[in-house]
């Protein structure tokens, strides 16, 4: 999660944010688990009554992590 989701969900979680450098040199927040801990976070952030999408890291062709 980056930025405003990032932060709403720190404060439900109780997981603290870290900050990453985007590729313009910006400071962007971001909060990560590992799917591991999905079964315990998932209904925290549901029952807080938020809409949550989950998604799986993908490569690209070059074999690249996006």
């Amino acid at each position: 999660m980056y930025e405003d989701d990032a932060i709403a969900a720190s404060g439900i979680l109780g997981i603290a944010t870290a900050e990453r450098v985007d590729g313009q040199g910006k400071g962007v927040k971001e909060l990560r688990f590992s799917f591991r801990d999905l079964d315990v976070y998932l209904p925290k952030l549901i029952r807080a009554g938020n809409r949550v999408a989950v998604c799986e890291p993908n490569q690209t062709g070059s074999g690249k992590r996006v």
